[in-house]
Parts: structure tokens; sequence; C-alpha cells
């Protein structure tokens, strides 16, 4: 038997047009003579293959269609503008990091003053 993936490459191939998920799935589960259990099993596990196949191509709004319909341009994700962002991110995080080390400093700092002069009152 094929595997889910192949059944939904055939189905995309034949329809000859990007497909919304949810039918693509509904016929990979028919296709497939999955109980509705089943169904709802293997639904993640199913999605997550379908992210990673290189055959595939999600044109957002949970529409498929197969990559070798698609130029690389309009396939191509810009991982860039998304290492920037993380970079970014990491950035902010070690400055606000930095900024509560000084602040637990000083508040230490205030705390072993405080400690000396209650020792020096008595």
């Amino acid at each position: 038997m094929a595997s889910m993936l192949d059944i939904a490459y055939n189905y995309i191939d034949k329809a000859e047009k990007e497909v919304n998920f949810n039918d693509l799935w509904n016929y990979v589960v028919v296709a497939c003579e999955l109980s509705e259990e089943a169904a709802v099993a293997k639904l993640p596990r199913f999605y997550s293959n379908l992210m990673i196949d290189g055959r595939f191509i999600t044109l957002g709004q949970n529409i498929w269609d197969l990559r070798s319909r698609h130029t690389f341009q309009e396939s191509h994700i810009d991982t860039g503008e998304v290492y920037r962002e993380a970079d970014e991110n990491i950035e902010r995080d070690e400055d606000e990091e930095d900024l509560l080390a000084d602040d637990n400093e000083e508040a230490n700092e205030e705390n072993v003053s405080e400690e000396k002069e209650e020792k020096d009152e008595y």
C-alpha cells in the first residue's frame, strides 16, 4: 500500500491545482480506510511529514501544492530575516539579564550595607 504522503502527492497531482489541507486530509483518510480514532491519532504526524517532505509546499491559509509547480522565488523563504529577528531577541534578552544582574548586585550591596549597620549598632 502507498504511504499517506504518496497518496497526498497523487491527489494534488491529479487535481492539477493547489488544495485545501482539510480536503487533502479527508481524501487520505478515505484512501487509507482509517477509522475516526486512527485519523485523529495520525493527523499530527501526517501534517509534520507533509511540512518536511520536499515535494510539497504550503501557500499559506492551509493551502498546499506541489513544489514542482512553483518557481524558486515563489517557494523560497528568506531565513535571513528569521535569524536577524532571533539575534535581536537574544540581544534584548542578554540586555535584560544584565539589567537584572545589576539590580540584584545593587540589592545585595544594600543588604550587606544594612547588615553591617545593624552589627555596628550592637
